[in-house]
């Protein structure tokens, strides 16, 4: 489904990736893992499109990622970020990505979101909130109920357990690395996450 070819990419004198190749097959549960700085939302970022490899090229479902086709690859993925953010009530900012022209034949009825809330340990009470008065723990529930109920061929995790608690953390794994038809992309400093993916991907070998 998704490969880097020997990929190259310097930030200055940096050499951040060097010849870096990756595979991600349908199903599969691939994870980033290495030390700060090692360049895993550098591949996240190449693979959306908002850095562009100096060497090497990313291939889609067979297909080379360009500039001309990127758009198309983006509306295939679900993407969150480590600093994902909303502003109004959390129904509100479940519902917003939702509003977009490739969405809106997605559109979540309040029954679909709490049954995903629910299966990540959040109250329906927490639909009427205000985003910004919610924990950091609940924001991140938050925006992963959003990817999967966004139902992509990819979902794309950047750091998706950083601010859990041990039990929130194996909901979250239930849903996203038991679930045999998602295809997952993270990045983790998680022992325990990494343990459940099918795919390591380590960048400090």
């Amino acid at each position: 489904m998704l490969e880097f070819d020997n990929i190259s990419l310097k930030f200055g004198e940096e050499q951040v990736l060097d010849r870096f190749n990756l595979h991600v097959g349908r199903s599969d549960k691939a994870v980033i893992r290495g030390s700060s700085g090692r360049g895993k939302s550098t591949i996240i970022n190449l693979l959306l499109g908002f850095l562009q490899p100096d060497a090497g090229r990313i291939v889609w479902k067979g297909t080379p990622v360009t500039d001309e086709n990127i758009r198309s690859i983006r509306s295939s993925v679900a993407w969150l970020p480590q600093d994902f953010s909303g502003t109004g009530i959390v129904r509100e900012v479940i519902r917003f990505p939702f509003h977009f022209r490739r969405n809106r034949g997605l559109h979540p009825e309040d029954d679909a979101m709490l049954a995903v809330l629910n299966a990540l340990g959040l109250d329906a009470s927490l639909l009427a909130k205000k985003f910004a008065d919610i924990s950091e723990g609940q924001k991140q529930r938050v925006g992963l109920a959003i990817c999967r109920l966004l139902d992509r061929e990819l979902i794309i995790l950047d750091e998706p357990t950083s601010s859990l608690d041990p039990e929130s953390k194996r909901k979250v794994m239930a849903m996203f690395l038991k679930s045999p038809n998602l295809t997952v992309l993270s990045t983790s400093h998680d022992p325990e996450w990494t343990r459940c993916c099918s795919h390591v991907i380590d960048l400090d070998n």
